[in-house]
């Protein structure tokens, strides 16, 4: 039996038209995400002159109020009610206040005290992107009820989101040399990428439309927290992610490291980011067609099997042969995307599933979590990888010992093939397959 059947037509239809503000919404998103993840710290640590551990202290402060922030502002969007609905008003009011944001973060402090400052623009830049953030991935949920709809749509925004970090890798450079170099280009760009995203947040507020509402009785905040705590099966992507995105980030922070020392040249970092890249766009889409015929609980288990064997694989063949290395990795790729979009789709069915038990829809409260699982995991990753270089004795702008060299493609290879078994466990125990999904579904109407 499917949505149709149940007689949900008017609640899966999207239009191509609506589908692509969407997308080009993540996109501007991610560009400004991108831009500030890759040079925000070369900005404080070389320009502004505040030491790297400093920094480090300012980012680690910076997550755990996300920890406090998150959370707030998923119960704010749960219990909005407006004539645009529940997430669009959020992705209008947003544009402008981000892009003074960006500035702000660019800009050296008026009270001489860089510190306070890079503490107090970073944290409210953080604070202005969860508003735009939450709204954004919650609106996959209430945009239509159809699951392979959703997943569709998950699947566009997450393939869209790579491309952003690729374009700003390839033309951020470029555009410092345009703006003619120093302190001021950081801010000049990133105002630049902060116009795009005002752009797209607002073409994404007018375009995309709300279609499944919540229930019309206001909703406490006690019933909203308590709709987090008891929904199992969205803790268990929740535990499962946080393993996956330290993956994610350790891969990318190491991959500068790996092809300057490892492959000899790093020339090679574009390389080796597009032999991830591209494989991963392909999964995704894969991921999504074969979402339609099995149970995507399943097919994350297939997927994250064969990663494991491929980060295995990748280690045993070793980097001698560049050709053979990239070819390898390749092929190990092609499993990175599928979870980037059956995760998500099936955090989107644990609030139908939620909402069959207690009576209320809480998709922001849902999507907080996913917005902190990433900001957690970035940040757990960097404190890892730091941690990691230490054990192998790195020692930086030098020749490396040849067991650095093994621990580096052991940091590359062997570090996620654990972490991706470990992210493994929580699936195995994930009790909404789709069978019982579409139970959850026959309730819903009937209700």
């Amino acid at each position: 039996m499917t949505e149709r059947s149940l007689g949900m037509d008017n609640q899966y239809e999207v239009s191509k038209g609506e589908k692509g503000s969407f997308v080009f919404g993540v996109f501007s998103q991610n560009l400004v995400f991108a831009y500030i993840s890759a040079y925000v710290m070369i900005y404080y640590t070389d320009y502004i002159g505040i030491s790297s551990t400093t920094v480090g202290i300012i980012f680690f402060v910076a997550r755990l109020w996300d920890a406090v922030n998150d959370p707030i502002m998923g119960i704010v969007t749960d219990k909005t009610k407006s004539r645009w609905g529940r997430f669009r008003p959020y992705l209008l009011f947003v544009a402008i206040p981000m892009f003074f944001s960006v500035f702000l973060l660019f800009t050296t402090s008026p009270f001489k005290n860089e510190v306070l400052w890079a503490y107090i623009t970073y944290i409210l830049f953080g604070m202005i992107y969860t508003i735009s953030d939450i709204p954004l991935w919650s609106l996959t949920s209430s945009m239509t009820r159809y699951p392979y709809e959703r997943t569709k749509i998950i699947s566009l925004g997450k393939a869209i989101a790579p491309l952003s970090f690729v374009l700003v890798t390839v033309i951020t450079v470029p555009l410092f040399d345009v703006f003619g170099g120093g302190e001021e280009t950081f801010r000049y760009v990133g105002m630049l990428y902060a116009g795009i995203m005002a752009v797209g947040m607002i073409i994404m507020f007018l375009k995309t439309r709300e279609r499944v509402h919540n229930n019309s009785r206001a909703l406490k905040v006690k019933d909203i927290l308590r709709s987090l705590l008891i929904n199992k099966p969205l803790l268990l992507i929740l535990l499962s992610q946080i393993f996956i995105t330290i993956v994610d980030g350790l891969v990318t922070a190491v991959s500068i490291y790996y092809a300057t020392y490892n492959l000899g040249d790093a020339n090679l970092m574009p390389v080796l980011s597009l032999t991830i890249i591209i494989p991963m766009l392909g999964s995704i889409f894969i991921a999504s067609k074969l979402a339609q015929r099995f149970d995507k609980k399943y097919l994350c288990i297939f997927f994250m099997v064969v990663r494991v064997i491929g980060y295995i694989s990748l280690f045993l063949v070793g980097y001698n042969s560049l050709y053979v290395f990239m070819g390898v990795l390749a092929l190990v790729s092609l499993t990175f995307g599928a979870t980037e979009v059956l995760l998500p789709s099936m955090m989107v069915e644990t609030i139908d599933y939620i909402q069959s038990i207690t009576g209320s829809r809480t998709e922001g409260i849902m999507w907080s979590t996913q917005t902190f699982v990433v900001k957690a995991g970035s940040s757990l990753s960097g404190i890892i990888l730091g941690y990691l270089l230490t054990v192998i004795d790195y020692i930086p702008n030098a020749i490396q010992s040849k067991e650095t060299l093994t621990g580096m493609h052991g940091i590359f290879t062997l570090v996620p093939a654990v972490l991706i078994l470990l992210s493994l466990i929580p699936i195995l125990f994930y009790p909404l397959t789709k069978a019982k999904y579409q139970l959850v579904l026959e309730k819903l109407k009937a209700n």
